[in-house]
C-alpha cells in the first residue's frame, strides 16, 4: 500500500497510548496559536494512531471533528515499532493491536514507530515526506467542522 494523506474523522481513531495531561495543554496551545502543521499517521484497516495521540487529543479539544492523516500499513516492512519503556522487549505490532482491540492503553510515550529508508531509521514524519499534505493541512486549519 502507497501511503496517502487524508482528512479522517476523530471518532473512527483508536489510541494506544494515554495522553499526558501537561504535554496535552502544550501541544493544545500550539495547535491554537499555529494550526496543525504535520498530519498523524494511522494504520489503514484499523485506525490505530501511529504518531499523533496528542495533537490528536487536542485538535478534538479545539472542537475539530476532522484531522489530516497519512494512511499507513502498520505491517509494511518498512515501520519498525520500537519501545521507549523497559518491560516491552519480545513484544511487537500485533501487541499493539491486542492493546487496542482490549480497549487497553500503554503509558504516553511508550511506542515510537520509525520508518526503515536507505538512510537507516528516520521518524515518520521524515520517511514519509514528500506525501502532498498541504491541502489537507490547509482544509483542516481552515475552518472547525
Amino acid at each position: 500500500m502507497k501511503p496517502e494523506v487524508r482528512e479522517i474523522q476523530l471518532c473512527w481513531l483508536k489510541q494506544h497510548e494515554d495522553i499526558d495531561p501537561e504535554r496535552l495543554k502544550v501541544v493544545k496551545a500550539n495547535l491554537k496559536a499555529y494550526g496543525i502543521l504535520h498530519p498523524i499517521v494511522i494504520d489503514h484497516q484499523l485506525h490505530i494512531i501511529l504518531d499523533g495521540h496528542h495533537r490528536t487529543a487536542a485538535w478534538q479539544l479545539l472542537g475539530h471533528t476532522y484531522i489530516p492523516a497519512i494512511i499507513v500499513d502498520m505491517f509494511d516492512d518498512r515501520l519498525i515499532l520500537e519501545w521507549r519503556r523497559e518491560g516491552y522487549e519480545g513484544k511487537d505490532k500485533l501487541d499493539v493491536v491486542y492493546t487496542v482491540l482490549q480497549e487497553q492503553r500503554y503509558q504516553p510515550k511508550t511506542t515510537k514507530f520509525m520508518w526503515k529508508c536507505s538512510d537507516g531509521l528516520v521518524t515518520l514524519q521524515e520517511g514519509l515526506r514528500g506525501i502532498d499534505v498541504e491541502y489537507a493541512l490547509k482544509e483542516a486549519n481552515k475552518e472547525t467542522r
